[in-house]
C-alpha cells in the first residue's frame, strides 16, 4: 500500500475551486511586505510602545494566515512558515545595505513570532475562511467560476 506522502501532496489546494486566485493574492501580499520593507516610507504609527513590532508580527501573521487557507497538509505549512521565517531574516540582512532602514533582531523575532500564532491558528476554524467563501458565492450565485 502506498501512502500519498510526496511533496506534491504536502502544496494539495485541491478543496480550492479558486486556488490560482487565492494563490495570486497571497503573492500581492507577499510583495506589499517586501515593497513595506524596503521603501523609505514608514508608515504611520501611533505612538505606542513596540507598535512596529506589532506591525511586522502582524504583517507576517497575516501572510501565514492566508497561505494556511491554501495549504492545509501540515508538512507544507511548516515549509511554508519556514520560507516566510527565512523572508523575515534575509530583509532584515537587506535592510542593513539600505540606507533608510536598519537591520533588527527583533524585528526578526516579530516575524517569526506572527508566523508561528498563525500556524496555530491555523489549527482552528480559521483554516476555513477561503473555503467558506467559495461555498457562499456559490450559494449565492449558483457557479463557481
Amino acid at each position: 500500500m502506498h501512502t500519498n506522502t510526496s511533496t506534491e501532496a504536502w502544496f494539495s489546494v485541491s478543496h480550492l475551486k479558486w486556488a490560482r486566485l487565492w494563490l495570486l493574492m497571497g503573492l500581492l501580499l507577499i510583495t506589499c511586505v517586501f515593497y513595506a520593507s524596503f521603501t523609505s516610507r514608514g508608515l504611520p504609527l501611533p505612538r505606542i510602545p513596540y507598535g512596529d513590532k506589532l506591525l511586522h508580527m502582524s504583517a507576517y501573521a497575516v501572510l501565514m494566515g492566508w497561505f494556511v487557507q491554501i495549504f492545509h497538509h501540515h508538512k507544507g505549512r511548516l515549509c511554508i512558515a519556514g520560507l516566510f521565517i527565512a523572508m523575515g531574516i534575509a530583509i532584515e540582512f537587506l535592510q542593513d545595505f539600505y540606507f533608510k532602514r536598519h537591520f533588527d533582531v527583533i524585528d526578526m523575532l516579530a516575524n517569526t513570532v506572527g508566523v508561528a500564532l498563525a500556524l496555530l491558528a491555523g489549527m482552528t476554524w480559521l483554516d476555513s475562511i477561503l473555503v467558506a467563501i467559495e461555498r457562499a458565492w456559490v450559494r449565492r450565485f449558483g457557479h463557481a467560476s
